[in-house]
């Protein structure tokens, strides 16, 4: 088993990408970039469902959902 990588990135209310957002997924955890995105590498393969959670305002995203497949990339829609 290689790992796969399940990215995407984060945009604001004002459709701006949001930066310093903690995106979760699973039992981890990241922290979003200047252009809004986030990636989490080195993943077992199957179902991944991740969420964003605003710096300002502590508002979480709805969950974005999709299937991971061994050695691949799962790129998320939009959070």
């Amino acid at each position: 088993m290689t790992g796969g990588t399940v990215r995407g990135r984060v945009i604001g209310g004002d459709l701006l990408p949001k930066v310093g957002a903690r995106v979760v997924l699973g039992s981890l955890e990241t922290t979003t970039v200047g252009n809004g995105a986030y990636a989490f590498f080195g993943l077992r393969p199957g179902q991944r469902s991740a969420k964003a959670i605003d710096p300002d305002t502590g508002l979480e995203s709805p969950t974005k959902s999709g299937t991971l497949v061994d050695g691949e990339e799962l790129v998320l829609p939009d959070l």
